[in-house]
């Protein structure tokens, strides 16, 4: 579930960054302007290294059950958090930087979720079939992305 909700966000901003874009920062000039949201956008890819390590120390003291859960919750919130969140005609210059703080949310998260959930079900497989069940997490998100995305729907 949690690659669902990874990807799923990623992909919402990625496809609407043009519209985001007049939303979150000032009408100056619109070349700059979408290069800036789309940096906003790249900085959840910038801190996904820094959310692995920090879950993924946290989820062997702590255990990756609990982590995966807060995790999942963190990605949902963020998410939630840039849909309700008020554009810069509203608030100014909070818009924006609001945006890249929940964008760091959902990249840390998704740092964090994607090697917990690989490590979470190989362990709780059955000795012997570790690597193979193990495997399938990474192995079923490609095909989804190649299933929704290559079919050109």
């Amino acid at each position: 579930m949690g690659n669902a909700v990874e990807w799923y966000d990623f992909a919402i901003y990625g496809a609407l960054g043009v519209v985001i874009t007049p939303v979150f920062f000032p009408a100056q000039d619109s070349a700059n302007v979408l290069l800036a949201a789309f940096a906003v956008y790249a900085t959840a890819f910038l801190v996904r290294p820094l959310g692995a390590l920090v879950f993924g120390v946290r989820a062997d003291s702590r255990g990756r059950r609990s982590l995966l859960v807060s995790v999942v919750l963190l990605m949902s919130i963020a998410t939630a958090g840039i849909g309700i969140l008020p554009g810069y005609a509203a608030i100014g210059l909070l818009a924006p930087c609001a945006l890249l703080l929940l964008r760091a949310a959902q990249g840390l998260a998704a740092g964090g979720e994607i090697g917990l959930a690989a490590v979470f079900i190989a362990e709780s497989s059955r000795r012997g079939r570790r690597g193979a069940f193990g495997g399938w997490q990474t192995a079923t998100l490609a095909s989804a992305s190649q299933a929704d995305w290559g079919s050109g729907a």
